[in-house]
């Protein structure tokens, strides 16, 4: 997720221009800079969302098959099992939202500005999801649903976040 870095650029003080805020040496006002943006623009649609893509396309083609006891037999499943082994048989999906949450905590913070509101609110639903998934996951084996999942992790933490920025 390192790719989500090169948008990480910041103003220092009253120098004009930007620089990358991992290398302050590194100018992001020059062609070169833009050269690499649009490089990471097209290998995040690569990576992070185009796995997740495939993922998503491998799991819900063979959803009736994954949703079937035995499926662990099943020739056309085999070469995908390590997206849906590790899960119950109604929950072939979860590989998809694993997928999409990673990339929520590690490479989301990079848009949001150093001290700002957003970053507070995506620091704090962040580290509270990452504490919930875990602690969900030891207790529950994955037995959740999607849109509540996320309503459920998310629910506590803005309550704290918008008081803080009351």
């Amino acid at each position: 997720m390192t790719v989500f870095f090169t948008f990480g650029c910041r103003s220092y003080g009253d120098q004009p221009g930007q620089y990358l805020f991992l290398d302050q040496s590194i100018s992001c006002d020059t062609e070169k800079h833009a050269n690499y943006r649009n490089y990471a623009i097209v290998m995040i649609l690569v990576y992070p969302v185009g796995i997740t893509a495939l993922y998503a396309y491998l799991l819900i083609t063979h959803r009736a098959a994954l949703q079937e006891e035995g499926r662990e037999d099943n020739p056309a499943l085999v070469k995908i099992a390590f997206l849906w082994d590790d899960y119950e048989l109604d929950k072939w999906w979860f590989e998809i939202f694993e997928c999409f949450k990673r990339q929520m905590l590690t490479g989301m913070l990079v848009f949001t500005a150093k001290g700002s509101h957003g970053q507070i609110v995506s620091v704090q639903s962040n580290t509270h999801a990452r504490t919930h998934a875990r602690t969900h996951a030891r207790t529950h084996a994955h037995t959740l649903k999607p849109l509540s999942t996320l309503h459920r992790y998310l629910r506590p933490c803005w309550r704290s976040c918008l008081l803080e920025l009351i």
